[in-house]
């Protein structure tokens, strides 16, 4: 009898560890595509020169693959026989890059650049799968293998761990500064390559140069102690659970929502918060975000000219945004073109006292942007002036009439001055009835806003 009873624990164990394996090789697999998909994308945007004529080959190596890197590592040690007795290790790296990539899914991505979410041209919609295999996919799966790893542990087990974190000095050094151990390497590979290129470091641009948004790279010191912060929250949660704090499962849980309400909170600025308050109060305005574009969408609107700001001034040209809310594509523009070469136009009363009162330079125009021309020339500027137009309005709120006005006047003035439209709609929400024709479509980007695809369409004259 108790010869089998042994061999069904036996059997059961052995079916348990080949259902274990079998989870862990498809997350291998997965792991390593979207490295490997990552490298073939990085790769078209430095051939391509497209998006960011700036980038470098080592502009590749962002926070998302520095994890997923870890990743393979921690999947390769429970895979491996030989290091099955490393536990002590295994936990400790698979603590710290868990933590690391929730942090990436919930902060860093709204804060640091990542070139794989951006577009080419040649592989259109080849970043969507790759932010959803980075961002969604990993972190999902990789939440499925920590459960599993300490869920096997004993509740001794985990205090080890624990007490052997508390008691190693090295360890928790490098468990404190592992969210910016990526940001240590990198600045150290930068000053590598310079020294290498004789060329001059500036410690200052290379901090500012991490982020995408203008407000967060003159706050750069603030957006690190978001990130650092954010880790510790993540970690003192999950040292809760390891050593079983808290034994009630709705107590962990209500805390457990509580800080991701906090990380919430610590992924998005000041002014994304107002826009969210604006959305909320003002939805039929804001449009259907809670939040505003994602700053990789917003940047791109940079390309709307080629022109600079010293160009613009000396011939008294202008870059014209329709729609311009609470001023978050508006940041971008004035960041590249300079506040004095924008002019806004935005219909909510409030909405423009803001942006008059954040940019005292900025020309803002309250009205409606089908009647775009009539307003700019009611400012005595002359339509030939405008070197380029930038719409964040989604078509469907203009109704038939003004929509017809919207459409003629944009194509007129795209035709008569030689210039670019852009624009960008949601994909799920788009109307193919609502069509700019009378322009040449030149390219369209998809982007992820919000976790929705989003179209960036770039017209020129026909």
């Amino acid at each position: 009898m108790i010869k089998i009873i042994k061999k069904n624990i036996q059997k059961n164990t052995e079916k348990n560890n080949k259902k274990k394996n079998f989870f862990n090789f498809i997350f291998f697999i997965i792991t390593f595509t979207t490295i490997i998909l990552g490298i073939f994308h990085s790769f078209n945007i430095y051939k391509e020169n497209f998006i960011y004529e700036d980038f470098k080959w080592y502009d590749y190596l962002s926070f998302a693959k520095y994890n997923n890197f870890f990743i393979l590592i921690i999947i390769f040690f429970s895979l491996s026989s030989k290091i099955k007795n490393h536990n002590k290790k295994k936990n400790y790296l698979i603590f710290c890059t868990f933590i690391s990539t929730l942090i990436n899914s919930f902060i860093i991505k709204s804060l640091i650049r990542d070139w794989n979410i951006y577009p080419t041209t040649k592989n259109c919609g080849l970043n969507i799968i790759i932010y959803y295999l980075e961002y969604i996919i990993i972190p999902s799966l990789l939440c499925v293998f920590y459960i599993k790893n300490f869920k096997k542990n004993s509740f001794s087990d985990n205090q080890k761990f624990i007490l052997d974190l508390k008691q190693n000095k090295i360890k928790q050094i490098l468990f404190f500064l592992s969210p910016i151990i990526y940001f240590i390497i990198f600045f150290i590979l930068q000053i590598l390559i310079n020294l290498f290129f004789q060329n001059n470091f500036d410690f200052i641009i290379f901090m500012k140069k991490q982020f995408i948004n203008p407000y967060n790279k003159e706050h750069f010191l603030l957006c690190f102690i978001r990130i650092i912060f954010s880790f510790l929250l993540l970690s003192l949660f999950f040292w809760i659970i390891l050593t079983k704090k808290i034994q009630n499962n709705f107590f962990n849980i209500l805390l457990f929502l509580i800080i991701l309400f906090l990380m919430s909170i610590i992924s998005h600025n000041i002014q994304d918060w107002q826009h969210a308050k604006k959305a909320i109060l003002k939805p039929n305005i804001m449009g259907a975000g809670l939040f505003p574009e994602s700053a990789e969408v917003s940047e791109y609107f940079q390309k709307i000219s080629n022109l600079t700001k010293k160009q613009l001034e000396s011939e008294k040209n202008k870059i014209l945004e329709l729609g311009s809310g609470s001023g978050n594509v508006t940041q971008y523009l004035i960041d590249k073109f300079g506040e004095e070469n924008i002019i806004s136009i935005e219909i909510d009363s409030e909405l423009c006292k803001e942006l008059k009162n954040k940019y005292p330079k900025l020309i803002v125009i309250q009205g409606n942007a089908s009647d775009f021309l009539e307003l700019i020339q009611e400012q005595k500027i002359q339509p030939e002036k405008i070197k380029g137009v930038v719409s964040t309005l989604p078509l469907s709120i203009f109704d038939e009439k003004n929509f017809q006005k919207f459409k003629s006047s944009i194509e007129t003035l795209i035709n008569n001055n030689n210039i670019k439209y852009m624009e960008y709609r949601f994909k799920l929400f788009e109307k193919q009835k609502r069509q700019v024709t009378r322009l040449k479509k030149e390219n369209n980007c998809i982007f992820i806003s919000q976790l929705i695809p989003v179209s960036v369409y770039t017209y020129s004259k026909e």
